[in-house]
């Protein structure tokens, strides 16, 4: 492919396969060497950037044996690699057997590699890792080959009456041509996603691209300075809390109905308790840190909790059972918001925004970017939201947004955006601050420098309509044994009873389960549901449409118990570089190809 600066995204690979014998019962592999080399064109000269082989005989006790090695790279191209495997299965037909397989691989960011060994049976699976090189797998783990941890990557939502998938329109790819360069980019709920590098408040048209039908349609893009979320009240049972990571200031706190923390120990009573602390670590970056766990006795508090989709609000006064939990979704339209009126106009009671907000105020240069408090227990400020710009306004009609001239610095506390505290729509009645966190519907204003602190919508060239994609599906999911995948009577789910927001987006999109970095720095879900789970108060179905099975790790006793050792495996000669034949055609030698193909998934065709 022209124009790609790597070279072995142009590299040509050629092939040359030498067979003894085809497969029958006493050998069920065939006899075959094949042997490759890859070429690339490094300024003008053909370079060989990788070379290797497969070979498949019987060793010399008629057992079938396998060997794989191939290597590559150089110091012109800037990196080099080797892998290996020699594989021996115990007798012909045998559901048995051992490999031997290593790989490394050096770049100029480092080097790195590994070597394992593996034993295996019709039962079980041995892998051990030879961590020193030294020959020897020592660190060793037992599988069950007929039981597997499944993880569950990508979901669809059925109908629960009638099986029919739920379509959602989530939005949809473009182009956007930018200068003398073309850049390739999404819009859709969440707002508009281009390459980092691109200036999304400068883009005024795109072209969607429709692959399915083979067409482009043009699109106008509008821009507004910030974003107006409307936020929908639910509660959530205190002991649906249980196990759910809160955040609350600088402390990360649980919630325990049952006396039990999630580290085992056991608390005097039940209630909201502190167990780490917020700390900067040597290289800048934060985290967190255990703590001796504390009650925490306050009657009202604010947290945030990823789990649970945004804000958590424990008010004692007001419900001392459960907590409020709030679906947060974005005002664009009439409908979202069910008025008649073209504008919404909303009351602020605290943290009320400034208009124009000049960089003194933004960055807190003896000055604030919001305005005083009221002390009477009339609004502070009444703004009004007005559909045709999807701006926030003051009485005046300034925008309730950065002035155009306003630089924000690295160190403001507004560098992430800034937002108002909770506004109800005006002339609804307010006693005291608890009425904003506990309203049924409130509204909250979020302004800034980022992109993802304002509102970009598009609608076909010639219409004053903006598009509307549809809201993603949220969810209050509490979890169980039941529907975990990896879960059973014996094995129960460690998130059994405990509450998440799940968000369905479109075929393929359910979010809000959470994942955890395990082995080889992967990531992976914490649980996975059963195809069958109900959502929604039973009115849908999940089902898993990407699934990961990896084999279950059981206790080495087993393998043991069976008689699995590695001592063969670790016995094994690796294959080298002197086991491959040299590839003897060239790239000149390539024949053209006229005809159908003479062989298609095994078949000789006619």
């Amino acid at each position: 492919e022209g124009g790609d600066d790597d070279p072995m995204s142009q590299q040509r690979i050629l092939v040359e396969v030498t067979i003894d014998s085809t497969g029958d019962d006493n050998n069920p592999y065939g006899q075959f060497t094949m042997n490759w080399r890859g070429v690339v064109d490094m300024q003008g000269n053909d370079v060989t950037s990788m070379q290797g082989t497969i070979q498949a005989g019987l060793d010399a006790e008629s057992r079938p044996n396998i060997l794989f090695f191939n290597h590559g790279g150089s110091d012109q191209m800037g990196f080099s690699f080797m892998e290996a495997t020699n594989i021996l299965l115990d007798e012909l037909g045998a559901d048995s057997g051992s490999a031997k397989t290593a790989f490394f691989h050096s770049n100029p960011y480092g080097e790195f590699g590994a070597d394992f060994s593996v034993a295996y049976d019709e039962l079980l699976f041995l892998r051990g890792k030879d961590a020193n090189q030294d020959g020897t797998a020592d660190e060793q783990m037992c599988f069950a080959r007929d039981e597997f941890d499944q993880f569950v990557w990508r979901y669809n939502l059925y109908d629960a009456t009638n099986g029919s998938r739920v379509e959602i329109n989530s939005g949809f790819p473009f182009y956007a041509d930018i200068g003398n360069e073309r850049y390739f980019g999404h819009i859709g709920y969440w707002g508009m996603w281009l390459p980092s590098e691109i200036d999304i408040s400068q883009v005024s048209q795109i072209v969607k691209q429709d692959f399915e039908n083979d067409t482009t349609t043009p699109y106008d893009v509008t821009h507004a300075p910030g974003k107006l979320v409307k936020r929908t009240k639910s509660t959530l049972p205190l002991a649906d809390l249980e196990g759910a990571s809160l955040h609350y200031g600088d402390l990360r706190v649980e919630y325990t109905h049952d006396n039990l923390l999630n580290s085992g120990e056991q608390v005097a009573e039940t209630g909201f308790y502190a167990v780490a602390q917020r700390v900067v670590n040597s290289d800048g970056t934060e985290g967190y840190q255990d703590i001796q766990p504390y009650r925490l006795t306050d009657d009202h508090m604010f947290f945030w909790s990823e789990t649970l989709g945004g804000g958590v609000n424990y008010d004692s006064f007001a419900d001392a059972t459960s907590v409020t939990i709030y679906q947060e979704s974005f005002v664009r339209s009439l409908a979202d918001v069910g008025s008649s009126a073209t504008t919404l106009q909303l009351d602020c009671y605290f943290q009320c925004p400034k208009a124009n907000i000049t960089s003194d105020q933004v960055n807190y240069n003896n000055d604030s970017p919001y305005l005083d408090d009221s002390q009477d227990g009339t609004p502070t400020a009444v703004y009004t939201f007005d559909f045709s710009t999807l701006t926030l306004t003051d009485s005046q009609g300034n925008p309730i947004a950065l002035a155009a001239d306003a630089q924000v610095g690295e160190n403001s506390p507004h560098h992430w955006g800034l937002q108002s505290g909770n506004m109800l729509v005006s002339g609804t009645a307010v006693n005291d601050q608890r009425d904003l966190w506990n309203a049924e519907v409130s509204y909250v204003w979020e302004t800034g420098h980022n992109h993802w602190n304002q509102t970009t919508v598009v609608s076909e060239v010639g219409s004053d309509s903006f598009v509307e994609f549809d809201k993603p599906m949220n969810f209050v999911y509490t979890h169980s044994t039941d529907n975990d995948l990896n879960a059973d009577a014996n094995n129960p789910s460690p998130f059994n009873g405990q509450a998440f927001m799940l968000h369905y987006g479109g075929p393929g999109e359910l979010w809000g389960i959470p994942h955890e970095q395990g082995e080889n720095d992967r990531w992976s879900p914490l649980f996975s549901l059963r195809d069958g789970t109900t959502l929604g108060d039973g009115a849908y179905m999940v089902k898993g449409i990407d699934v990961e099975q990896r084999l279950r790790n059981v206790d080495n006793a087993e393998c043991s118990a069976n008689n699995l050792s590695l001592d063969s495996a670790n016995s094994l000669v690796m294959p080298s570089e002197s086991d491959i034949t040299e590839v003897t055609i060239n790239w000149s030698d390539k024949p053209q190809v006229d005809t159908p193909p003479r062989v298609i998934g095994g078949e000789i065709q006619g």
